[in-house]
């Protein structure tokens, strides 16, 4: 068998605030968080071939956003020597870190000491991994069925929550009958002793399953890398992608409802509760394993050819969205990482709804390669749904433009300019 070989750096820094700060994710949170669960972190992996480099970030916040995006744009280019179509910065999309996102108020204020230092925090990070010895390893990739997340938008007769009134449309409930992606993908970067050097790995699935909103948590992403690091190494870095999660999350359908979820559920069928302590414990752990469980085991795995090649296309939002609010809507980025010929990484600057990852596979024709699809990267303008979607309605396809601070529409034929675009950035690289 013959191992194609990658260069490579990866390294991790904690960026837990260390006083009490607004967390960001749920609009009708107030207060500063009272404690915190488990460390918050930012992990990145540095790839090279020849005179080819991409660098991969991975942050445990809600978004990203435009001010920390272009900080670690300037850092990136100055400490290590990449454009931004060769960096990938994206958040983990957690609801329980603080805002580094001001284009959101409603979803939490920033605090700028917080946001300066996640900068300085950033810096560190550049610098300590290019003090790293360069390690020759060898990518190997593999998908697991995970069972862990379902589709969140059903459509029926409910009771709206805000209004207590009957109404019949889409609306958030778990959807067993919509055929959703729920495979994770895992890479695992092996060094020239056989070692495991780090991991990286996708999954589509929103992170609100927590259960005290006052506390700082890096959800089941950081259940996952803790996990990982007790079976094989404290200091192992884990790269985590978010995938097009706009309406997956949790299957969460027992726990805490009150009474007008009990009648919710009367007339709608099947609802979201929400996890108590012991089941969020029990479905995290549980997800967790099967990543474990995928990195333990000899069979199935794929060698990755050693090539890399990256491209990024930028698409004016107003080709997606016409807002009539203050917020500035920066760039729709897209961006592309083919490793060898096996692995295609996609990430948008929004939150893709799971449609997206059919669309992309059958209209660029990506039969033969493992596809990564990630969302929430660089600076978010919010939901990225379908034009079907938003004649259907529901929080994805324009009810969540308040709490975003947006004002208007979609503009008509926005599905087949983003897919277009999409399609000419991965072609650019093939």
């Amino acid at each position: 068998m013959i191992v194609l070989m990658f260069s490579a750096r990866a390294h991790s820094v904690d960026i837990t605030p260390v006083q009490p700060f607004p967390l960001a994710g749920f609009a009708r949170r107030k207060g500063n968080f009272h404690d915190v669960n488990d460390s918050l972190e930012a992990n990145i992996l540095l790839l090279k071939v020849g005179d080819q480099q991409i660098a991969i970030l991975s942050l445990d916040l809600l978004f990203v956003g435009p001010v920390l995006t272009d900080k670690i744009t300037e850092l990136a280019r100055r400490l290590l020597q990449l454009e931004p179509q060769n960096l990938l910065i994206a958040a983990s999309h957690t609801h329980f870190a603080p805002s580094t996102d001001g284009t959101k108020p409603c979803l939490g204020e920033v605090v700028q000491y917080f946001l300066r230092a996640t900068v300085q925090s950033m810096e560190k990070l550049f610098r300590e991994v290019l003090q790293k010895d360069q390690a020759t390893v060898h990518v190997e990739t593999k998908q697991v069925m995970m069972h862990h997340a379902v589709n969140r938008r059903r459509f029926g007769w409910h009771i709206d929550p805000s209004s207590c009134c009957l109404k019949k449309g889409v609306y958030m409930a778990p959807n067993f009958d919509e055929t959703t992606d729920d495979t994770a993908t895992v890479l695992r970067l092996i060094d020239d002793e056989s070692n495991l050097y780090a991991v990286v790995w996708g999954y589509a699935c929103h992170p609100t399953g927590f259960t005290n909103t006052s506390s700082v948590s890096a959800d089941f992403p950081g259940c996952v890398r803790q996990s990982l690091r007790k079976k094989y190494s404290a200091r192992l870095p884990v790269v985590f992608l978010q995938g097009f999660a706009g309406d997956k999350r949790p299957i969460e359908l027992g726990g805490r409802i009150g009474a007008l979820g009990r009648l919710r559920r009367l007339v709608g069928g099947p609802h979201f509760g929400r996890f108590d302590a012991e089941s969020y414990e029990k479905w995290a752990s549980s997800l967790a394993q099967r990543i474990v469980d995928c990195l333990g085991s000899c069979a199935e795995w794929k060698n990755v050819s050693s090539s890399l090649r990256a491209s990024r296309a930028d698409l004016e939002s107003r080709a997606i969205i016409e807002s009539q609010s203050n917020v500035s809507l920066g760039p729709f980025s897209i961006q592309c990482i083919k490793l060898g010929d096996e692995i295609l990484i996609v990430a948008l600057s929004a939150e893709p709804v799971t449609d997206y990852l059919r669309a992309i596979v059958n209209r660029a024709n990506l039969g033969g390669y493992t596809f990564i699809d990630v969302g929430y990267v660089n600076s978010v303008f919010g939901y990225l749904p379908t034009e079907a979607m938003v004649a259907e309605g529901g929080y994805e396809a324009g009810g969540f433009f308040s709490a975003f601070g947006l004002d208007g529409d979609f503009q008509p034929g926005f599905e087949e300019r983003v897919l277009y675009a999409i399609q000419n950035c991965i072609y650019s690289i093939s």
